[in-house]
């Protein structure tokens, strides 16, 4: 009996060491470790993007512990550049297009960040899109243009653009934005 007291005694007394070390050295204890779980990481994505909070997205896509194209919902099947176009995050939707999000990404609903922006009439976001190739003449799960979807909603400034990139297309064989508007 004595042995396996001592025995407990030595691990505690290791663990408690251990615990000390952790958190003199490193700042934190073992159990903080471990990754954060995807939940977590989904939702910092989300809050980053609410908050405007540009530095910390470009710090974790520099580092690698974000990708571009990663969901943040689950759910939805969100892409940062979705959650970025309906929170009207301008800054944040023109690094991702940089960094080479994809912009005819669709989510659960089959929505792409172009048909979002024509129903909420972002127009900067519309024109960033299109200087990034997105088609203008994709459809939603319902049949819809982005172009539908904006005169659907009384958007009429964004319906105007994506007119204006319409009329550019017939003439010219490439999807994007005309260099002169």
């Amino acid at each position: 009996m004595d042995f396996a007291k001592d025995l407990w005694d030595k691990a505690r007394s290791i663990g408690i060491w251990y615990r000390r070390y952790m958190y003199y050295y490193f700042g934190y204890l073992r159990h903080e470790l471990r990754l954060p779980s995807s939940a977590y990481m989904e939702s910092k994505k989300k809050d980053s993007i609410k908050e405007n909070n540009l530095s910390e997205i470009e710090k974790h896509i520099y580092d690698g512990t974000w990708k571009v194209d990663d969901l943040v919902s689950i759910n939805n099947m969100t892409t940062m550049l979705h959650e970025a176009v309906v929170m009207d995050r301008r800054d944040i939707a023109a690094f991702l297009l940089r960094q080479g999000a994809d912009p005819n990404i669709r989510d659960r609903n089959g929505m792409t960040p172009l048909l979002k922006a024509a129903a909420l009439g972002r127009e900067f976001m519309v024109i960033e899109l299109l200087r990034n190739g997105v088609n203008p003449e994709h459809r939603d799960p319902y049949g819809n243009t982005p172009l539908e979807k904006a005169q659907l909603h009384e958007e009429w400034k964004v319906a105007e653009i994506l007119m204006s990139c319409r009329s550019y297309a017939k003439t010219n064989t490439k999807w994007f934005w005309p260099p002169d508007i």
